[in-house]
This record gives C-alpha cells, structure tokens and sequence, in this order.
C-alpha cells in the first residue's frame, strides 16, 4: 500500500534512517495516500518501522499490527531487532558481491584461456582470437564463457550446439 500511495512510514524510514511509527494510523495526518488505503482495507491500525540499509536499495523492516498503540512498548526491542536484522543482511549482501567478484573472476580467466588457444592453435592476434569466441557465442546463442568454457576442454571452437552433437 505505501509503494502504491507513494509514501507512508516504511519509506520515511527507509529515506530518513530514524525509526517512524504510528500508534493509531486510522487518525495519523502525514501520510494521507496511505492512510486512505489503510483507513480502507481495516486490518492494520498501528505500524513501526526501522530503517535497515543503503544498499542495494534503502530497505526498512516493518511490523503491522490490528491494534491500535500495539508497539507504544515496543522500540527499544525493535531497534535491537533492527540492528541484528540489519547485521545478517549486510553479511548476505557480502557473500553474495564475493560469489559474483569470484564468478567474474573465473569467467575472466576461461576466457583468457580460450583466447590463448585460438591464438595457438590459429595463429591469430588476441583481438581475432577474441572476436572468433564472441562470434561464435553469438551464432549459437550461448553465452560468450560457456563457449570458452568449451573451447578449454576440447582445443576448438565449438561448431554446433551441445544438444546437435548426440544426434
């Protein structure tokens, strides 16, 4: 409902890096879209928000309730939830860059790989050599490190598809 109005207290605190909270939204003025739609469907009369992080996206962690003033006693606890939700995301977020910087890397030096053996085996500059796997990788529409791949395991180019050659 927020992202459909346009603003409401998970995006403030999303922007803003402060905790935002409502105790009653059926009478809270700052987010009028927001309110409508909530005021509407009648299931969440009170909410709190904390920001969690920056990056991919600003993020916030959210928590709904049917009862108005549900979390009056509640920010402390929620801050410290927010702290270790936080924690866990930014070390997700972490091993997932790792696994794309290893990725990138492996892929990096395959290619590399195979560029050497065509310059071997063809005698081409590594600009030709370079060019023969993107072309090739276009014609058999496979992506340029499955056919580098390829080209590392077998010596050559691969002139068809893998699923042509068990005809």
């Amino acid at each position: 409902m927020q992202y459909a109005a346009g603003n409401g207290p998970c995006l403030d605190a999303a922007r803003s890096r402060q905790p935002v909270w409502s105790t009653d939204l059926t009478e809270d003025q700052r987010w009028p879209q927001f309110r409508a739609l909530v005021v509407a469907d009648g299931r969440v009369k009170s909410v709190l928000s904390f920001h969690l992080l920056d990056e991919p996206a600003p993020t916030a962690l959210n928590m709904y309730s049917a009862t108005r003033g549900a979390f009056d006693d509640s920010i402390a606890a929620g801050t410290l939830f927010a702290i270790h939700a936080t924690t866990l995301m930014s070390h997700a977020d972490s091993e997932r860059r790792a696994q794309s910087l290893g990725d990138a890397l492996t892929t990096s030096r395959q290619i590399g790989a195979a560029v050497g053996i065509l310059m071997s085996a063809h005698k081409l500059t590594e600009e030709q050599a370079f060019q023969l796997l993107r072309t090739a990788s276009n014609h058999l529409n496979r992506k340029l490190h499955d056919v580098a791949r390829e080209v590392t395991e077998l010596g050559e180019v691969p002139r068809t598809t893998p699923s042509d050659r068990t005809r």
